[in-house]
């Protein structure tokens, strides 16, 4: 890995945000690995066992239980709570790609992998997602954690670096 993990070791509670199939989940894994900080899926706090989005309030505590944390890396965007997570966090990592590499990591990662979570199944809403991040929903991240004051990075996959905005 190519990150300075040294300049990650002040942040306690990291947010990798992006598109679904950009690598969040390979980044989360990684960092949670090498900055010995446990990490939490999105998808484990918004579904039930049968993939039922939960109801906005149980979804509220999950995610308040989640965010007492004093260490954790979050893997997931799901900008309907975005917004609650953001006063708690001391860092967003934006995963960048482009949106053909987006679909087909996330067609391929659809048809081999054996148990997909609730967020990697495909839907109408996942397929709008896939077009629409890069150029509706990254923007709306940007200036959110911007705005917040919250530290925020930009991951660049193909040549794994991290772009500091802030």
């Amino acid at each position: 890995m190519e990150i300075n993990t040294k300049s990650l070791l002040q942040y306690k509670r990291i947010n990798i945000v992006g598109s679904p199939g950009s690598g969040k989940s390979t980044l989360s894994s990684r960092l949670s690995e090498l900055l010995n900080i446990e990490m939490f899926d999105l998808d484990d706090y918004l579904y039930d066992n049968n993939c039922n989005r939960l109801n906005s309030n149980s979804t509220s505590q999950a995610i308040n239980e989640l965010l007492s944390n004093e260490y954790f890396i979050i893997d997931g965007t799901y900008t309907t709570t975005f917004q609650d997570r953001l006063n708690k966090l001391d860092l967003v990592i934006l995963t960048n790609r482009n949106t053909i590499n987006n679909i087909i990591t996330f067609t391929i990662r659809y048809f081999t992998k054996k148990n997909l979570k609730c967020g990697e199944r495909f839907t109408l809403k996942t397929s709008f997602l896939l077009f629409k991040f890069n150029a509706k929903i990254k923007p709306s991240i940007i200036k959110s954690s911007l705005e917040a004051g919250v530290k925020m990075a930009i991951y660049n996959r193909k040549n794994d670096e991290l772009q500091w905005l802030n």
